[in-house]
């Protein structure tokens, strides 16, 4: 809907209020996605698609879900995707943006200054081949050494300390999902 509605004639903020309606919308369908995938993985049901994509549209778009947010706490989110990365690659494009925006939103969730920067980068290279390492760094408050053995598991809390220091600023169950 928000698609025919930018169609319409509008002044610029009535654009920039329908394309945040736009991408609030998206952000929502890619967590009922999470959940609905979440049951098939338990359900062992998950299937990966296998089509071609372009890595940097991927990435770009991704992040462009989570600007706003970013921008409204005066975080800088910046991403690079390295130039010896493979531009068109095959793979699951929607599966790499459900990690990927999990990721940088947590980053940007618990950065209160600063910044959240990705990386992309080429590990290594086959003809049929390539391993890619995809970094989220941030300003954030960290998550203490002790946590971090336990941030893989699934649904593991990240413990008293962790929760202590983030509820003095956001709300929520401080639940770390494996990725």
């Amino acid at each position: 809907m928000t698609n025919l509605l930018s169609d319409t004639e509008m002044t610029s903020q009535q654009r920039e209020y329908t394309e945040t309606i736009r991408r609030s919308a998206e952000s929502l369908l890619l967590l009922i996605n999470d959940v609905l995938d979440f049951s098939k993985v338990e359900a062992r049901k998950l299937i990966f698609e296998t089509i071609d994509f372009n890595i940097q549209e991927t990435i770009e778009g991704s992040l462009e879900l989570l600007a706003e947010t970013a921008q409204g706490k005066n975080i800088e989110l910046a991403g690079f995707v390295l130039a010896d990365v493979p531009t068109q690659l095959r793979g699951d494009p929607g599966r790499l943006r459900q990690v990927f925006v999990n990721l940088v939103s947590n980053a940007v969730k618990f950065t209160e200054y600063g910044e959240v920067v990705v990386s992309v980068a080429n590990l290594a290279e086959t003809e049929t081949h390539v391993d890619l390492r995809f970094e989220v760094r941030d300003t954030g408050i960290g998550i203490p050494a002790e946590v971090q053995t336990r941030l893989f598991q699934v649904f593991s809390q990240g413990g008293q300390f962790h929760h202590a220091q983030v509820r003095r600023h956001r709300p929520g169950p401080g639940h770390f999902q494996a990725v």
